[in-house]
């Protein structure tokens, strides 16, 4: 009894006996023993997946694309599949059905029986799926359906390789382009050409006891196995995995929108074929992987060994490949709904520079402007990432990957765009001194002035959405980006849900969430902007005291403070992170935001720097509020007021950090002085010594002089 598909099948007429693969001796064991399987509904493993499934949506019809045609409808022709029905002593052609399959009702009266039956299934689902990947698949020795139960396919999140591990009934094993062999988790090494985990398989499917296991069950452990594809195969558009019962098949399509469900009752039998040949397909677009990336595979070790990625520009309509500067992401958005942002390094050998490629998804009712249209408006700004070319559409979810007209108007389109933009440095918290940092945060206020005055805001200041730029490009020194939340000024409405990273977010943007009836809404603007950049500067100082050096301990205050950036999204979290801020920001006595800080690294030019901020903080966040408690046409008075003096409250942040940077250069200048003062007295002292030798040997003194340009010239190189 053959255990993967591979050669012609050794058909059996009689119903076979379960082979003993569930106790025999994996493929691959586990290293460490430590490592436990994922239960979809632990706490808190339900949690993690929780936001993955809010978006479900099911039907009870066989899957069909947007034309109406059945899924996979042109996989194979329908001439193969009456062949191989024909001659299959798997299909029982009197019933139309699988032998064996949908014949006597299971009412499993304790969890041996219920054990029995699954693998009862299990085996007959082996040979029917492996027959027909034998038969109709001409797969080439490229997919090998596997038996997975017993084999821990490990996680991978954000953190890195985790501490749980899942194992479908069977897996599609894959050969290609985007499919590598897992790393050897014990050694190093890597595995047997038989090794397969999540980062080389095409799907998963999974036999189950429709009645032992409940529907949140077993769309929960879909979504796990969905989510770590996704997280390991970073190229992947969507995923769809199986799930195979005693009384019908169901088959979970998963993208960035959400989760779709086909329950198709009693499947029939070329339905049931051409699933099984869509999710083994060789066609790395059926899949549901983006082919626009492409990967060299090691022969020897089996894992990606260069890439390449390509873009069709909108504006010129010329397709121009990249290479990929390693073969990850260097960034990458793990989970399954949301943006799915993944950013791709690329080396541009015409032009002798590294470039980021940046895919997203947006969706298609949302009010914010594209990343791309605030981009094309920014690209002669000082302080904005520069873009180079973009693709504006690259498919659609709802209305392209996952077509089914039970999704239309329950599930958000998104729509899939490219971007690639100039690389630049590290983010903020990868600043290499006081003086970089501020810098950088001055300039980036600059880039954002010069942006708000053009009608676009970005609505998400955050410390990783600042990128450190050179330290000689006065105006670039630091470089916002991430403009996926920006808006036009003149499309702006007043909003109870605040945008942005919690931890930034202006008092009047929370304060919104919990107005009441009777007061104004306030409009996220440049105000709440500026606020937000002294949440990100005083966040900074608080979490260091020194480059790459975190504080070991910090005061209550600060931690506090940190723990606001954990918070999750719901009211309660809201409301103590508006307390916090309105105790801080806005009581009757002035906070001193300084005394917070290790003062051994920072010096008294920062700390002043973080106290007028604090000042300037505390007048926009009070104005707003003052504001709020006005009648309407007073507040629409006021505002017009004080937008005439927005230019005025952009100077004032660019001022005191004018100021600290002018100081900190002076310190700096002086050291370097005193540096060289140092010196010259050594070389004096050394001249007195030689310097009757000097006079008998007739030595030219200019030489002498050549000594201090070339000293303060090497030390002015550095800096």
């Amino acid at each position: 009894m053959y255990l993967e598909s591979r050669g012609s099948p050794s058909y059996c007429v009689e119903t076979p006996q379960y082979p003993d693969y569930f106790s025999e001796s994996p493929l691959y064991r586990p290293e460490l023993p430590t490592r436990k399987s994922a239960n979809p509904l632990d706490h808190p493993k339900f949690e993690c997946i929780l936001c993955d499934l809010q978006d479900h949506t099911l039907c009870t019809c066989g899957p069909h694309t947007k034309r109406g045609r059945s899924l996979y409808s042109g996989i194979t022709s329908k001439k193969s599949i009456k062949e191989f029905c024909q001659t299959c002593p798997l299909y029982d052609r009197n019933r139309r059905t699988w032998a064996g399959m949908y014949e006597i009702p299971w009412s499993p009266s304790s969890p041996g029986d219920s054990k029995y039956k699954v693998e009862k299934l299990s085996t007959k689902f082996f040979y029917i799926i492996s027959a027909i990947m034998d038969q109709l698949g001409d797969y080439n020795g490229k997919r090998v359906l596997r038996v997975a139960a017993g084999t821990p396919l490990y996680h991978r999140e954000p953190e890195g390789v985790i501490d749980e591990f899942s194992s479908p009934t069977f897996v599609i094993q894959a050969e290609g382009p985007s499919f590598e062999l897992p790393p050897h988790l014990g050694t190093g090494q890597y595995a047997r050409r038989d090794r397969f985990g999540f980062t080389n398989i095409t799907t998963c499917i999974d036999v189950v006891d429709r009645v032992t296991v409940s529907k949140e069950e077993i769309l929960a452990q879909q979504a796990i196995f969905a989510r770590q594809i996704f997280n390991q195969q970073p190229n992947r558009k969507f995923v769809r995995t199986l799930v195979l019962t005693e009384n019908d098949v169901q088959l979970y399509h998963f993208d960035h929108s959400g989760i779709h469900c086909y329950i198709m009752a009693e499947c029939r039998a070329p339905t049931f074929i051409k699933i099984i040949l869509g999710l083994g397909s060789l066609d790395e677009e059926i899949l549901g992987l983006d082919t626009s990336i492409q990967w060299t595979i090691n022969p020897n070790t089996g894992r990606k060994e260069r890439g390449t990625l390509t873009i069709k520009d909108e504006e010129t309509k010329i397709s121009k490949t990249y290479e990929l500067y390693g073969v990850d992401p260097s960034f990458k958005q793990f989970g399954i709904i949301g943006r799915g942002t993944t950013c791709w390094p690329i080396r541009d050998k015409e032009n002798r520079r590294v470039l980021i490629a940046k895919d997203c998804y947006r969706y298609e009712d949302s009010s914010c402007t594209p990343e791309f249209e605030t981009l094309k408006l920014a690209r002669d700004f000082d302080g904005c990432v520069s873009m180079v070319s973009y693709e504006a559409n690259r498919g659609e979810t709802v209305n392209g990957f996952g077509f089914c007209q039970c999704r239309k108007g329950r599930a958000r389109n998104q729509i899939f765009s490219r971007i690639v933009m100039e690389k630049h440095g590290k983010n903020l918290f990868g600043f290499t001194s006081e003086l970089q940092l501020f810098q950088a945060i001055r300039d980036a206020v600059l880039g954002h002035k010069k942006l708000f005055l053009k009608g676009t805001i970005h609505r998400d200041i955050h410390w990783s959405n600042i990128l450190l730029g050179k330290t000689d490009a006065w105006g670039s020194r630091g470089i916002l980006i991430d403009f996926d939340m920006a808006k036009r000024v003149d499309k702006l409405i007043e909003s109870k849900w605040p945008t942005g990273h919690y931890q930034s977010l202006a008092i009047s943007i929370l304060r919104n969430a919990f107005a009441r009836p009777d007061e104004h809404l306030m409009v996220h603007d440049w105000l709440d902007e500026l606020e937000s950049f002294f949440y990100m500067t005083a966040t900074i100082m608080y979490q260091f005291d020194g480059p790459n050096n975190y504080r070991k301990t910090v005061p209550p205050f600060v931690q506090e403070w940190l723990a606001i950036d954990t918070f999750d999204a719901g009211s309660d979290h809201l409301e103590k992170n508006l307390q916090f801020k309105e105790k801080w920001i806005l009581s009757n006595v002035p906070a001193d935001p300084a005394e917070h800080v290790d003062d051994k690294y920072w010096s008294s030019h920062s700390l002043n720097l973080l106290r007028e901020f604090y000042k300037l903080a505390r007048y926009m966040a009070g104005e707003k509020e003052r504001i709020r408690n006005l009648s309407r046409k007073k507040a629409i008075e006021e505002m017009t007021l004080l937008r005439t003096q927005l230019e005025c409250h952009y100077c004032d942040v660019l001022y005191i950090f004018d100021r600290a940077i002018q100081d900190l250069e002076a310190d700096l200048a002086a050291l370097e002085d005193s540096d060289y003062d140092d010196d010259s007295q050594e070389t004096e002292a050394e001249t007195r010594t030689y310097g009757i030798k000097r006079e008998l040997e007739d030595e030219d003194e200019e030489e002498l002089d050549s000594i201090r340009p070339t000293k303060r010239g090497r030390i002015d190189g550095v800096l």
